[in-house]
Formats: structure tokens, C-alpha cells, sequence
């Protein structure tokens, strides 16, 4: 359960272990501080789905465990919003039976206490995009499942306003894709890589410009990867990693400079602490592609 702060320069500092090993959880940066929220762990819970939450501040200190959730499940995303850490959909399996969640919960980790249950999504699905763009949450991608009844990659774009408790549709992405990564810059909500329909690994990148209401193409990642993680510094999107076709699990940092926006310090410290979510899935040391030996 090792846990690393990436510095953009190329060195990692390594920080206190998580309290238990885990994969496809959700996290979430809040108050700077980085939140592990459920995800799988071998012989826990309901076929390994857990409901532990905890948080680190980036530094060595020990994970402080918080208010676990409502309800088992992986593979959900986590963003922070307001007072609140959200998390939304991902999947649940009781035995012989696996489903995918519309559930949607909140949590105030000042007041701490119960985790509140939501609005719910329109569309259930697990391994979507979740991020806050001008104080609304997007959750985009995802597969929609239920053993042995259906099973869908889709596009959807959903839009919620903690102002209604609702949540809308908007513009569906180009590419379904689900297992994506998510990261923010300015108006642009990039979504990087994921499973396609038919089972390809994807390396396309598209982002939702909120400020036009439109999908557009971006340079495509080297490889297609599924169940990264990707962060935003300034004008720069950092991707890390997840894994490929043939199974490798990738322990390289890609790095893409997308069109710059001014960036105050404060934001840029936040953000800085962002990156250890790029580093929850105990990969090591990681290097930038343009350091990578030969």
C-alpha cells in the first residue's frame, strides 16, 4: 500500500503507507489533502468492495481514517467540491450478483459524521470521469453493467448543480470510453485513455470545453492505457499509471503542455499535492517519459 508525492521535476518523495493494500478506489484532493475512498481489497467486504476512507496531507504522516461510506463499492470517482468530498456511481457486487450504482454521497470531513446520500446520476456506470469545472461536478464515460442482463460502454455526459441537487445531460463524448482518466484545465475538461467498445485500450484524449459546450481532439497518448490517473499544474496535464494491453503496468509519467492560463501561486501549491493521486496505485518510482533511460 505504498504511497508517493511525484515532484514534476522527476523525483519522487516516498510518504506513509496506506492502512491497507487496495486498486481501483477513488481519489479525491480536499483542503489539501489527498482522500482514498473504497475500491477493492482481496477478503474484504462483499467480494473485496470496500467502504474505508482515508487521507493524507502529503507529508510522512500516518493516513487518518475518516467516516467510511454508505455502501460498498469500486471503481466510482471521487471530486471535491465546496465544503464536500463526492463520490459518484461505481460498482457494487453482492454474491452472484455485480451491478453498477447511480448512488451518489457527500461528505463534510470538518464536521465529519455519516456520508449524505445525493442526487442521483441519470445513467448508473463505474469507471467514469468525475471533475469540478466553475462549481459543478461533470461525470463522463463509464460501462453500465448487471451480470448476466447488460453490459455497455457509453459517452454520457452528465452535469450536476449542488444549487438543485440535480443532475442534466450534456453533450455526449466522441469515443465511449470507459476506465478513463480526468484532469482540468482552465474551461477544459480533458478525459485520457480507457477501455473502448470491443475491448481496445484506448490512447485518445478529448476534452469538453464548458465555456462552448464542445467535445474536441487532442494529441493522442503513446499508448493506450486503462485506469490511470492524470493531474493538472499550471498548463502542463500529467498522466501515470494503470495498464496496457498486454498487461503492463506502466511506472513512467507522461507529460503534455496544453494552451497556458495564468496560474496564482496558491492554485499552483494545491494542484502540486494533486499529483500524489497520480501515485495511490503502488508503482514505484516514477521518472518523466523524457527521462526515461534507453
Amino acid at each position: 500500500a505504498s504511497t508517493a508525492l511525484y515532484h514534476p521535476g522527476g523525483t519522487c518523495d516516498i510518504l506513509a503507507p496506506m492502512p491497507q493494500e487496495r486498486h481501483n478506489m477513488a481519489v479525491a484532493v480536499h483542503n489539501g489533502e489527498v482522500y482514498s475512498i473504497a475500491g477493492y481489497h482481496e477478503g474484504a467486504g462483499l467480494c473485496g468492495r470496500t467502504t474505508n476512507v482515508w487521507s493524507n496531507d502529503g507529508s510522512t504522516s500516518p493516513w487518518i481514517v475518516r467516516d467510511s461510506l454508505s455502501y460498498q463499492r469500486a471503481n466510482a470517482g471521487a471530486v471535491s467540491l465546496g465544503d464536500y468530498v463526492y463520490v459518484v456511481g461505481g460498482h457494487h457486487e453482492d454474491t452472484g450478483h455485480g451491478f453498477t450504482l447511480s448512488l451518489v454521497e457527500r461528505y463534510n470531513p470538518t464536521a465529519g459524521g455519516n456520508w449524505q446520500k445525493m442526487g442521483s446520476l441519470n445513467q448508473d456506470r463505474s469507471g467514469l470521469g468525475v471533475a469540478e469545472v466553475d462549481g459543478k461536478i461533470y461525470a463522463i464515460g463509464g460501462q453500465t453493467y448487471e451480470i448476466h442482463v447488460r453490459n455497455q460502454i457509453g459517452g454520457w455526459l452528465e452535469v450536476y448543480n449542488p444549487g438543485t441537487n440535480m443532475w442534466t445531460y450534456g453533450p455526449s463524448m466522441p469515443t465511449p470510453r470507459t476506465g478513463v482518466a480526468t484532469a482540468v484545465v482552465g474551461s477544459r475538461l480533458y478525459v485520457i485513455g480507457g477501455e473502448e467498445s470491443g475491448g481496445a485500450y484506448s490512447n485518445v484524449v478529448e476534452y469538453f470545453d464548458v465555456s462552448d459546450q464542445t467535445w474536441h481532439s487532442d494529441r493522442s497518448l503513446p499508448v493506450g492505457v486503462v485506469g490511470s490517473r492524470a493531474a493538472a499544474i499550471g498548463n502542463k496535464l500529467y498522466v501515470s499509471g494503470g495498464r496496457t494491453a498486454s498487461g503492463l503496468r506502466l511506472d513512467i509519467v507522461y507529460c503534455s503542455t496544453v494552451v497556458p492560463e495564468p496560474v496564482t501561486p496558491s492554485v499552483l501549491a494545491i494542484n502540486a499535492l494533486a499529483i500524489m493521486t497520480l501515485l495511490l496505485l503502488g508503482l514505484g518510482v516514477l521518472v518523466l517519459i523524457r527521462h526515461r533511460k534507453k
